[in-house]
């Protein structure tokens, strides 16, 4: 992997090892692709002219202000701006949607989606980048009793904090390092605590752990946990998914669909040895889209990416710090 193609997540720049690209059934790679997203990635595969992408983006800005999108890799798996509608009938996933959105339209009422996903038993995930917009379709639901009476109203738990503990004697097993953590450090409880999975370091296993929000407060300040005879780095555990191949955002490389560009100039090459001016692609498409004026003389992945901080907001937004 050349260095241009670093791992896009929080602790990627001191971690020892890469964690696995989709840890699936820990859920660890939270929230994909929403609205925007796909639509952004949609319109740079379509290699439009400037006067073209300048059309398709005014399409998309209309469309994201009225249109439910699909799109998400997961549905909701503990997001705070999120809600999923079961039907109390047998029918399929299409026509509970289609009847939300045949009695619900976003734009009337002010509300920002963020995508909507099939679930099962015949139900749907509804995403929002806000606490207050769910609340918002909650209380539109109510209003409407056709949704009340033919559906059930779910919304989930948001996720707990998350941290990856660096370089853990590879001989010790889940269940020990758990029994380590909580014995040897004050303030760690086996209340919302769990050992999730873990990825190969250079110095040895990077354990991925699940803590109660209050504990997470307690320690989150300190530099290092015990385990053991040792000492050992952690920090919170906040991935981002990018993609190493066209460097977008939401997705990786196995699931992309996109051509290849270039990590430091945005074009449809391979970034090795490219001497180019550096052009961010996601900040200058966004850009514009959204007449914005974010930076874009940087890499695609640097770390101190306006588009990356969004990623990193959209996520934490997720997360219950017992704050």
């Amino acid at each position: 992997m050349s260095t241009h193609e670093r791992t896009a997540s929080e602790f990627s720049q001191d971690a020892d090892g890469e964690p696995p690209p989709s840890p699936g059934a820990d859920g660890m790679i939270d929230k994909a692709l929403d609205v925007q997203r796909e639509w952004t990635n949609l319109i740079i595969s379509w290699r439009l002219a400037p006067k073209k992408e300048e059309e398709a983006a005014n399409i998309v800005q209309k469309m994201m202000s009225s249109f439910l999108a699909t799109g998400h890799d997961d549905a909701l798996d503990g997001t705070p701006g999120g809600e999923g509608v079961n039907p109390k009938k047998d029918q399929s996933s299409e026509i509970t949607k289609k009847a939300i959105q045949a009695k619900v339209f976003p734009s009337k009422i002010g509300l920002k989606i963020k995508g909507v996903k099939k679930i099962k038993k015949g139900g749907i995930a509804i995403n929002t980048d806000l606490k207050e917009d769910i609340e918002k379709l909650i209380e539109e639901f109510k209003k409407i009793d056709e949704i009340v009476n033919n559906n059930e109203i779910i919304k989930p738990l948001p996720r707990k904090p998350r941290i990856v503990i660096y370089g853990v004697d590879n001989d010790l097993t889940k269940e020990e390092v758990q029994e380590n953590l909580v014995s040897q450090n004050n303030d760690m409880t086996t209340e919302g605590f769990a050992v999730l999975s873990s990825f190969q370091g250079k110095q040895g296993k990077n354990w991925i752990t699940q803590l109660n929000p209050d504990v997470y407060q307690r320690i989150k300040d300190r530099d290092r946990l015990n385990i053991v005879w040792t000492r050992l780095k952690f920090r919170e555990y906040l991935r981002v998914m990018q993609c190493y191949k066209c460097f977008r955002y939401g997705h990786i490389r196995e699931r992309c669909r996109n051509d290849e560009s270039c990590v430091r100039c945005g074009k449809g090459h391979r970034s090795t040895n490219c001497e180019k001016d550096m052009k961010c692609r996601n900040c200058s498409f966004h850009n514009s889209i959204f007449a914005t004026k974010f930076k874009t003389d940087h890499l695609a992945n640097d770390t101190n990416c306006k588009i990356r901080s969004k990623e990193i907001e959209v996520l934490r937004s997720q997360i219950d710090y017992g704050q």
